[in-house]
C-alpha cells in the first residue's frame, strides 16, 4: 500500500494544475491530441517552424522484477501552431510496407527536401543487461504517403547502437557509439548522404574524443560545426561504466575536433541529459544522472531487484560558447526555477522561445516503486538572448 500511495504523489507531482506559472510548467493539449506512450530517449526532430517529429526510444525497466524492456518503431508528429494547445498525432504506417523492427538508441534524422525521415541501426536489451541485439539496417520513412523502404541490410558503419547524428545540407553526420556486443565503444565519425545513400568514414586529426556510447550530437546553428558532450565508456576487465564530461566542437567542413574547454568549471555534466543548442553562442541542458558514489544498495530497497543505481536530477544549466577560442562558461539562469521532477533520458526540442521536454524517466527505489516515466509534455519559455 505504501508503494502505490508514493506512486500517485508523484504523479500528481508531475501532473501540475493548468496555467502558465514561472519555470516549468504542463503543456495543455488539443482534446484530440494522442499523446506518444512513455519512454526515455525519443528522437526529436523539426520539421519545420511549428512541427517536429518523434521516433524510437525504450520503456526501460531498470528495476527487474517489474518486467522486459519496450522498445518502440511509432511515429508521431508534434504541432506547436498554437503553443496553448498543442497536438500530437500518431502517424499511421501504410499497411503494405515493411517496418523497422523496435529499437532505442539509433540514428534518427529529418530530411526536408524528401520529407522523410532516415533511420539507421539501434539497440535491444533485456531488463538484465546481458543480452543485447545491435542493428545494422537503414531505412526511410516518406511522410508523403506513409511507407517505409528499407535502404540497406548492412549499411558500412556495421552493427551500432547509442550513436548520435543530427542533420546538415542533405547529409547525416554521425558519430561514436558502441558496436559488436555493445560493450565495445568507437569514436568513428561517419557522414551519410541520405540521397545517394552513401556513406564516407571521415579522417579526423587528433586529437579526437574518446569512445563512447549514448552520446549527445547537435549542430550548432547557423554553422557547419557540431557539439559533441558527455557519453560513456567502459572499464576493462572488470566492467564499469564510464562517465564523461568532455566537450567538443566538430568542424564537418575541415573534419576537425577542438575540445571546448571550461576553465571555471571542475565538473559540470551529469551523467545522461537532454541537450539543445540555441545559438552559436548558448547551449543548454536538462536533466540527468547523477549517480556519485551511491550504490545500488542506496537507490533500491526492497522488493525491487536492480544492478543499477539511478538517481536523476532536475538540473537546468545554458552554457556559453566562445567558439573563437573554444571555451565555455557554465551557468545556472534564473528563470529555470527547479519545478521539473528530476528527470533522466528526456528529449527538448526547442521552437523560439518555447522549449518542450517530452520523455525521460523519474525513481523512486526507496519505496519499491522503481521507474516513474514522465508522461506529459513539459514547456518553459526562454528568454530572447539565447536566440
Amino acid at each position: 500500500m505504501a508503494s502505490i500511495t508514493v506512486y500517485i504523489v508523484f504523479i500528481l507531482i508531475l501532473a501540475p494544475s493548468f496555467g502558465l506559472t514561472d519555470g516549468w510548467t504542463y503543456a495543455t493539449q488539443n482534446p484530440d491530441s494522442f499523446h506518444p506512450p512513455p519512454r526515455i530517449e525519443p528522437k526529436l526532430m523539426k520539421k519545420n517552424e511549428t512541427h517536429c517529429i518523434l521516433f524510437d526510444g525504450v520503456f526501460e525497466r531498470t528495476a527487474h522484477n517489474l518486467g522486459e524492456n519496450k522498445f518502440h518503431n511509432d511515429m508521431f508528429i508534434l504541432d506547436v501552431s498554437n503553443p496553448n494547445m498543442i497536438l500530437w498525432t500518431n502517424v499511421t504506417y501504410d499497411p503494405l510496407s515493411p517496418v523497422p523492427r523496435a529499437r532505442g538508441f539509433s540514428c534518427v534524422v529529418y530530411e526536408p527536401l524528401l520529407d522523410a525521415v532516415f533511420v539507421y541501426g539501434g539497440v535491444t536489451y533485456n531488463a538484465l543487461f546481458t543480452v543485447f541485439e545491435l542493428f545494422s539496417d537503414s531505412w526511410v520513412f516518406f511522410l508523403s504517403n506513409h511507407s517505409w523502404v528499407q535502404l540497406d541490410v548492412f549499411a558500412p558503419p556495421g552493427r551500432r547502437g547509442g550513436m548520435s547524428c543530427d542533420y546538415l545540407n542533405g547529409n547525416a553526420f554521425m558519430t561514436h557509439g558502441a558496436m559488436n556486443n555493445a560493450i565495445l565503444t568507437t569514436n568513428e565519425t561517419w557522414k551519410w548522404n541520405l540521397v545517394s545513400n552513401n556513406w564516407t568514414l571521415l579522417t579526423t586529426s587528433s586529437p579526437v574524443p574518446r569512445s563512447r556510447t549514448e552520446v549527445q550530437f547537435k549542430r550548432i546553428p547557423s554553422t557547419s560545426k557540431f557539439l559533441l558532450i558527455g557519453g560513456e565508456d567502459f572499464m576493462f576487465p572488470v566492467f564499469k561504466a564510464i562517465v564523461l564530461k568532455d566537450a567538443w566542437i566538430f568542424d564537418s567542413l575541415t573534419n576537425i575536433w577542438t575540445n571546448l574547454s571550461f576553465p571555471s568549471v571542475p565538473d559540470p555534466f551529469p551523467e545522461v541529459f537532454a541537450l539543445a543548442v540555441t545559438s552559436d553562442e548558448w547551449f543548454m541542458v536538462q536533466g540527468g544522472d547523477r549517480q556519485g558514489n551511491l550504490t545500488v544498495a542506496d537507490t533500491c530497497k526492497p522488493p525491487l531487484q536492480c544492478i543499477i543505481p539511478a538517481t536523476p536530477t532536475d538540473d537546468n544549466f545554458f552554457v556559453k560558447i566562445n567558439l573563437n577560442q573554444a571555451t565555455g562558461l557554465w551557468m545556472d539562469e534564473s528563470e529555470f526555477e527547479h519545478n521539473l521532477p528530476p528527470l533522466k533520458r528526456s528529449s527538448i526540442v526547442i521552437f523560439p522561445p518555447i522549449l518542450y521536454l517530452v520523455g525521460g524517466m523519474g525513481w523512486d527505489g526507496q519505496h519499491g516503486v522503481g521507474e516513474i516515466y514522465n508522461r506529459y509534455t513539459w514547456v518553459t519559455e526562454l528568454k530572447n538572448k539565447y536566440f
